[in-house]
């Protein structure tokens, strides 16, 4: 006897789940932004909503509850003459600034403390997310 084959259905859910595992496995390794991740999850369900399960909508409104907690600014620049790389990480505690040598060892570095500093950015995230919970917990869904 032949064993049962897939169902279109199935097949659609398959594929979106690898789909969907494919974006998420991008963000957590850092190669899109939480933003791109969105995006690209919202695409998705646009393209198999009527046609998945409930299951599947579920999964998917599971995915997209995960909150951005990347450092809020990294840069990375080379200069070819003399070879220097320079990174620059700033999160919600300090900026810092390392610049090294073309065999990698450290040039110059230099951390400046903003825990006591007034921070616009982070003032307008956390407001940004109070809203957001205030619309939500109105009975509003994000679009």
């Amino acid at each position: 006897m032949l064993p049962e084959l897939p169902t279109v259905e199935d097949e659609l859910e398959r594929k979106a789940m690898d789909e969907m595992t494919r974006i998420l496995h991008h963000y957590d390794t850092g190669r899109i932004t939480h933003r791109e991740m969105n995006l690209m999850l919202d695409t998705l369900w646009a393209c198999v909503s009527g046609l998945a399960g409930e299951d599947w909508r579920e999964m998917l409104e599971e995915a997209r509850r995960i909150e951005d907690d990347r450092v809020p600014f990294e840069y990375h620049a080379i200069r070819k003459h003399p070879y220097t790389l320079v990174s620059i990480h700033r999160n919600d505690d300090s900026l810092s600034v390392i610049m090294r040598t073309a065999t990698g060892d450290i040039k110059r570095e230099r951390r400046i403390d903003l825990t006591d500093k007034v921070l616009p950015a982070k003032i307008a995230r956390d407001r940004m997310k109070a809203t957001i919970k205030e619309i939500t917990d109105g009975g509003f869904e994000p679009l």
